[in-house]
C-alpha cells in the first residue's frame, strides 16, 4: 500500500511548493509585507518586523505605513535585516525587520500592511 501512495503524495507536495514559490517570486509585483511586530529604537526610529508577502524593498524607499488612527504615512527605509545581517534589499518570502523614521510605535500595529510608496 505504501509504494502505491508515497507517489502521489510526492508529487502533490512538489506541484504545492512549485505554486508557492512561483506566486512569492514576482520581484515586479507592489511591495507588501503584513505587521507581524514593532519596537522602538532609542534614536534611529521603530523597527517593523514581518514576511514580504510579495515584491521587493530597499534601503533609501519609501514605504507607505498604515496608522492606528486611520491614513497613512509615507516613510523611509533607513535599514533592514534579514537573518541578524544588513541588507540592502529583500524580497517576497524574506523575514525582515525594516528600520523606519517618521513613526512612532503606537501609531502602528500587528496585523496592519506595509506598502509601497503612498499614492
Amino acid at each position: 500500500m505504501l509504494p502505491k501512495i508515497l507517489p502521489v503524495t510526492l508529487a502533490l507536495i512538489f506541484s504545492l511548493v512549485t505554486v508557492a514559490n512561483s506566486q512569492a517570486s514576482d520581484p515586479d509585483a507592489p511591495f507588501s509585507m503584513t505587521i507581524q511586530d514593532t519596537m522602538r529604537v532609542p534614536k534611529k526610529g521603530v523597527v517593523i518586523t514581518g514576511q514580504i508577502e510579495q515584491g521587493q524593498v530597499k534601503n533609501g524607499e519609501l514605504v507607505c505605513v498604515p496608522l492606528v488612527a486611520g491614513g497613512t504615512i509615507s516613510s523611509q527605509v533607513d535599514g533592514m535585516e534579514k537573518m541578524s545581517r544588513l541588507v540592502d534589499t529583500a524580497s517576497a518570502g524574506d523575514h525582515v525587520g525594516i528600520l523606519v523614521s517618521n513613526v512612532e510605535e503606537d501609531d502602528i500595529a500587528v496585523g496592519m500592511e506595509l506598502h509601497g510608496q503612498c499614492e
